[in-house]
């Protein structure tokens, strides 16, 4: 299987998870019991990793030089995401803007279980962990930062970027 082929591949299948992050969010918006913000999240971190993936694909000409790769959303991220504002609107986003997609990629990346920082980060969306002081949290009970970031300046145009960003990777990558 060539490295294009997993690009495209990886390409589609974050668009679904973003259109999924997107349906659950208008979903849980005026109901009686808002699906779990643990729940929508997920399919926000899976469509930013395998946007990040698929990019890394769509460059490598060997396979393994991927698959060893986990924790890569909060380098790639950023980068789409610049590339992707310079192409839609013809000029450089802000400095503070990049670097407020920066600081959601990296918020992003650790929502995943497997890139707990180092440990220093045990919240993620898929499984309850332990405090240091023994307690249990279960995912449906955070509130998750990542949240309230996407709602705050940067942060819905970090959606609305993130979007193109998959539009043009879906449409680019099947070449």
């Amino acid at each position: 299987m060539s490295t294009n082929a997993l690009a495209f591949a990886f390409a589609r299948q974050a668009m679904a998870d973003f259109r999924t992050y997107q349906f659950l969010e208008r979903t849980a918006i005026g109901e009686a019991e808002p699906i779990p913000v643990c729940h929508r999240l997920l399919f926000l971190q899976m469509a930013c990793e395998k946007l990040s993936r698929a990019r890394l694909y769509r460059q490598a000409s060997d396979l393994g030089q991927v698959k060893e790769l986990h924790t890569y959303t909060e380098k790639q991220l950023p980068i789409i995401l610049r590339e992707t504002y310079a192409r839609q609107y013809r000029h450089h986003a802000a400095p503070h803007l990049v670097q407020r997609w920066r600081d959601l990629a990296a918020v992003v990346q650790v929502l995943a279980p497997a890139a707990e920082a180092g440990g220093a980060r045990p919240d993620n969306c898929e499984y309850p962990w332990t405090t240091t002081d023994g307690s249990v949290v279960s995912p449906i009970d955070h509130p998750f930062e990542c949240a309230r970031l996407l709602r705050a300046p940067g942060g819905t145009t970090f959606l609305k970027v993130l979007e193109a960003s998959l539009e043009f990777a879906v449409t680019e990558y099947q070449s």
